[in-house]
């Protein structure tokens, strides 16, 4: 059994040392179980998520991030980063949180409320609209994206409005 678990810990080492495929590629899922990291090696690969983050390489921070076990916390902030960095993966970053933990925190929550009404604020109603389809918790309902459509004024309304049926049908795909 050690030698397994010594066994699991070194490919989970080398996998991250050499940037593995979906590192590069894509944000991993969160389906596998944790690694069986010590405290120190999974607080040096934090540290590389940090440098990852400061460099804005989003994936690469997540993927090292569920490597080294699912802290959701951790995983939240590498998504919430990735969300305010408009990075393309911060949408699957947010499928595999809701897939692996359901709802997101009231702390994460609260941070994507205020990305959001930043966005409405400023006049983005595309983004507030991207924001709240990302990380919503109830798709394919989207309240909080039907809300931004709600508020938003008539002429970018029809816009909105195309961007919602996009997800939804975009979730029925993939629920198939």
């Amino acid at each position: 059994m050690a030698r397994r678990q010594s066994l699991l810990r070194a490919l989970v080492l080398v996998a991250l040392a050499l940037g593995s495929a979906p590192a590069c590629s894509g944000v991993e899922s969160l389906s596998a179980d944790a690694s069986s990291l010590t405290a120190a090696e999974r607080a040096d690969v934090h540290s590389q998520v940090d440098k990852a983050l400061e460099q804005k390489r989003y994936n690469v921070a997540w993927n090292q991030e569920a490597a080294a076990g699912h802290d959701r916390a951790r995983l939240e902030r590498v998504a919430l980063e990735a969300l305010r960095g408009r990075s393309r993966h911060a949408p699957g970053m947010f499928d595999a949180l809701r897939t692996k933990f359901g709802a997101l925190d009231a702390a994460a929550r609260a941070d994507v409320e205020l990305l959001s009404r930043a966005a409405r604020e400023d006049g983005r109603w595309q983004r507030a609209l991207e924001i709240e389809i990302a990380t919503a918790d109830d798709p394919p309902a989207y309240r909080a994206a039907w809300a931004v459509y709600r508020d938003a004024p008539p002429d970018v309304a029809p816009g909105l409005l195309a961007a919602i049926g996009a997800a939804k049908a975009a979730h029925a795909e993939s629920a198939d």
